[in-house]
């Protein structure tokens, strides 16, 4: 089995809102040096050269895939480590004092276990519904993208939706969706927050939505909402990895330990 320090690497630099790679470095001390110069906030990724982060991680034994889903090219495109060393700038980053750079450090690196997790669900949930919805009149939508809640005039970023085209936009520039059919989000244990339930309340006021689902990243935990006429919803919770949620408006099922494959909360505090 390989070893950590048989790969080189290097750091890229994404900053906030760019869909692409604003710079890469060498040595992470390079990266810092320069984002803190410019106080940028975004996400500082290493990834091994020469070879993909899926087939790392396999030969370092961090990940094997276990169902054939994690074979396909969808997912292998998609994929990421959180074996890998990531850091999140924010504006927190720079409102600690200059010389104390272990505190500015904390900040900066406390997330990335959870992000890369969130990620991995994301992956998880987003291929094997791309495999199932091919062939159909579907499309499935990963990455961020604006939705407008009719019910309450209000906009959200879901981590995936499903729609079926032609999808009405309310501004052919901005690309706002109004008519999603499938909402999933990955939110934090705390489920029931004022945020999150002000989203729940206009997610199911907005009639274009069948199914909304919650998906919690710091635990085994499914929120599902099922549509059952323009008024009335049903409410299923799943805790366990051979429970399986089923999106009766796509026809499409999919068991916990899917969902969740690839994923240790050891270290999750």
């Amino acid at each position: 089995m390989a070893e950590y320090s048989d790969f080189d690497y290097i750091w890229i630099f994404s900053g906030e809102g760019s869909w692409s790679p604003t710079a890469v470095f060498h040595t992470f001390e390079e990266a810092d040096t320069w984002i803190r110069s410019h106080k940028l906030k975004g996400y500082l990724s290493e990834y091994p050269i020469g070879i993909s982060v899926y087939d790392w991680a396999i030969q370092l034994g961090y990940f094997k895939p276990k169902h054939e889903s994690q074979n396909n090219g969808w997912y292998i495109q998609k994929f990421g480590s959180g074996y890998l060393n990531h850091s999140h700038y924010t504006d927190s980053t720079y409102q600690v004092a200059d010389n104390d750079t272990d505190a500015m450090d904390n900040l900066v690196d406390f997330r990335h276990i959870k992000d890369a997790r969130q990620a991995t669900i994301n992956l998880n949930i987003s291929t094997v519904l791309q495999l199932h919805l091919a062939d159909s009149r579907y499309d499935v939508i990963a990455r961020e993208m604006r939705v407008k809640l009719t019910s309450s005039e209000t906009y959200y970023s879901p981590d995936i939706l499903v729609i079926q085209p032609p999808e009405d936009f309310e501004f052919d520039r901005y690309k706002i969706l109004t008519q999603p059919i499938v909402l999933i989000d990955i939110v934090s244990s705390d489920i029931s927050s004022l945020d999150q339930s002000q989203t729940l309340h206009s997610v199911l006021g907005t009639s274009s939505v069948r199914d909304y689902v919650r998906v919690a990243r710091d635990g085994y935990r499914v929120e599902h909402y099922s549509r059952q006429d323009s008024d009335e919803w049903a409410y299923r919770t799943l805790r366990l990895l051979d429970d399986e949620i089923y999106l009766s408006s796509i026809g499409f099922d999919m068991m916990l330990e899917v969902i969740y494959a690839g994923s240790d909360w050891s270290d999750i505090e």
